[in-house]
């Protein structure tokens, strides 16, 4: 059960790197 958690969890940090990245680089091209 812990490594479900792990796995879910660190999903949930690259979504949301990811989403500030496309953020910033929205911010960039306009």
């Amino acid at each position: 059960m812990g490594f479900q958690y792990s796995n879910t969890f660190t999903l949930l940090s690259l979504t949301h790197f990811v989403t500030t990245l496309e953020v910033c680089f929205g911010s960039l091209s306009c």
